[in-house]
């Protein structure tokens, strides 16, 4: 099957296949295809042959599963190896991000960082006050 506007090959399922007014089937390959052959096909679309593809004028399609991104508080990177870790933040750097989301995770992560370095001085100060 060729594409009735650009005569590239359909593969094995046309985009749209529509039946013309003079009642021959044409194959188009894609919406561009459609879009810029238009004038040749009932405006209604009324004769499109393969309408189960289709939602409206758009092609019924599964939008990818998104996976969303889970931030880790410095607790939980505590609990991780270092191969662990790096793979994280490899992944980290690789997610595309909200901007203010993602600043927002490093100023925490650095409180959690300066939080726990207070508390751990506070400990050992407090031992070495004991003896």
């Amino acid at each position: 099957m060729n594409c009735a506007h650009c005569g590239n090959s359909c593969g094995n399922k046309s985009w749209m296949m529509i039946r013309t007014q003079s009642d021959d089937v044409h194959h188009l390959c894609s919406y561009i295809c459609y879009n810029t052959s238009r004038s040749n096909y009932p405006p209604r679309l009324t004769e499109v042959l393969n309408r189960g593809d289709f939602n409206y004028l758009f092609p019924n399609i599964e939008p990818p599963r998104e996976i969303k991104f889970q931030f880790l508080n410095h607790e939980d990177l505590l609990q991780m190896s270092e191969n662990e870790i790096c793979a994280y933040y490899d992944h980290l750097d690789m997610t595309v991000m909200n901007p203010v989301e993602y600043e927002v995770h490093l100023e925490q992560e650095e409180n959690d960082r300066r939080t726990r370095e207070i508390e751990e001085e506070f400990y050992l100060s407090s031992e070495e006050d004991d003896y």
